[in-house]
């Protein structure tokens, strides 16, 4: 696909800035994002009222679960990243090693393009887009096409902030823009957030311009709910990780496994819970979740399952005919559990009794999916052993969804690859270049250069003896000698 002359001279204007940028010291960097970050400050409402009218989320999540969690971190990034794009530096105590000066660096990789998605429109471009440039790279941003106002309150805040196009450029558009941006030999590496299928053709495209990516891609988050569990609290975290942002987090809760002498009590309550919820306008500060007609979700089951299997719907969603963001709770054995069940679906919340926690485990990591999962129990040690078994990127005991500063975020098997917003994702972001250096003075030809010979090789069989055998006070006369020897061949 041929890029047209506007895009290529748009791409081109973000490599010049690179240029530019890759020499601008990481405190430079920090001063762009506090202007962006008070940029936000400054327009928050009119962002989460921009999210609200794309997304269809409660104005009260909106705020809080996008526009806080960029403010969050964003300051956690302006404090952190200093301190881990320092330049690392080691020595190796070895003969022949001793001397050397070795500096590990993290560069910047070039244009990064971040492919936006449309159910957190704004928190994770922002994100993802400030990590990409505070490791000193320019970033081609391509927003989702179903957000439009939350795309322009991006330009706006990126403009006010007064960073440069050629640091940070909006590329409009759909499927189409975003494979011009990934065919580009100026783009290094891709950001893409979203469903699997999409996830998996993003990664076909980019293997064939041998270009590395990063997939945070679907899930069908588990939780294991045990029978020393606070079931009111569960209950309350379970519902609020299903429900929130419309059932459409990536997070979400869509799968529990509960032991069967929990089952009854906790059903119920879950049950309450999900009665209780407020479903109204998104305007309304006091909306648990909107009225909103997702077409990508829907109350009815397509599982098969057995005569036993309860279907259970909420009563707000049978006097309603407009809701559709409002689940069935499908209660069934362990015995009864199909493999596709296991991926959740749409709006469904699956409720499967267990007879051990060894069931919940192994039906749990039946998923294909491997984002995150949730443990309950009040017993803390046996919670992280579950969480210890479980194929997932992320774990919370007695809590669910909980995105926050310093996680290493993303997952395993079809929920993606590489890791972002902490430490551990730096590495992505950048290219690690070696530097070893030996001081002059003391630089001498080495002993395993040419040429080979027998004298050598017994060298080396004493050396290994010594230096990673189990060392005794009888060798150390062989040392001696080895001393001695490497003296004179430096001779």
């Amino acid at each position: 696909m041929e890029i047209p002359a506007n895009i290529r001279a748009k791409i081109e204007n973000l490599q010049s800035g690179f240029d530019e940028l890759k020499n601008l010291s990481v405190q430079s960097r920090v001063h762009l994002v506090k202007r962006l970050r008070l940029s936000i400050v400054a327009n928050q409402e009119h962002i989460a009222s921009a999210i609200v009218e794309d997304t269809g989320k409660p104005i009260s999540e909106a705020l809080a679960q996008e526009v806080t969690a960029a403010l969050g971190m964003l300051k956690f990034f302006e404090k952190t990243y200093p301190h881990w794009l320092k330049d690392r530096r080691f020595r190796y105590l070895r003969p022949g090693f001793w001397a050397k000066a070795n500096t590990v660096k993290l560069e910047p990789l070039g244009v990064i393009t971040v492919i936006g998605p449309a159910n957190f429109p704004f928190s994770l471009p922002v994100m993802q887009s400030v990590s990409a440039f505070l490791c000193g790279n320019t970033v081609a941003l391509k927003p989702s096409e179903k957000c439009s106002r939350t795309n322009r309150m991006l330009n706006k805040i990126f403009t006010e902030a007064e960073i440069p196009e050629k640091y940070f450029s909006i590329f409009e558009g759909d499927g189409d823009s975003a494979e011009l941006l990934i065919s580009s030999t100026i783009v290094k590496k891709v950001i893409f957030t979203g469903s699997y299928l999409t996830g998996r053709k993003i990664a076909e495209l980019a293997g064939r311009h041998f270009k590395p990516v990063i997939l945070e891609l679907g899930n069908s988050g588990g939780a294991i709910v045990c029978g020393d569990a606070n079931f009111k609290m569960a209950s309350k975290g379970i519902t609020w990780s299903a429900f929130y942002s419309n059932s459409l987090s990536c997070v979400g809760t869509r799968r529990l496994f509960v032991e069967k002498s929990a089952a009854e009590r906790f059903v119920g309550l879950l049950k309450t819970e999900i009665e209780n919820m407020k479903i109204g306008s998104p305007a309304d500060f006091t909306s648990d979740i909107s009225r909103i007609s997702n077409t990508n979700c829907s109350n009815k089951s397509t599982l098969s399952f057995g005569d036993g299997v309860e279907i259970w719907e909420p009563g707000s969603a049978k006097s309603s005919n407009d809701l559709e963001a409002v689940t069935q709770l499908i209660i069934c054995e362990y015995s009864d559990l199909r493999k596709q069940a296991c991926e959740g679906n749409g709006q469904e919340l699956l409720v499967c009794k267990v007879d051990s926690i060894e069931q919940a485990v192994e039906g749990l990591n039946k998923s294909q999916y491997g984002l995150s999962a949730s443990v309950w129990s009040k017993n803390i040690s046996r919670a992280k052993r579950i969480a210890n078994q479980l194929d997932v990127g992320m774990v919370w005991i007695n809590d669910a969804s909980a995105g926050m500063p310093g996680f290493p975020w993303g997952g395993t098997k079809r929920s993606g690859w590489g890791r972002l917003f902490a430490k551990e994702a730096i590495t992505e972001l950048t290219n690690i270049k070696v530097i070893s250096s030996e001081r002059r003075r003391i630089s001498n030809p080495k002993f395993w250069w040419f040429p080979y010979n027998r004298s050598k090789y017994e060298l080396v069989l004493s050396v290994n003896k010594i230096n990673f055998g189990k060392f005794e006070f009888n060798d150390a006369w062989e040392l001696v000698k080895i001393i001695i020897r490497y003296l004179l061949y430096q001779k």
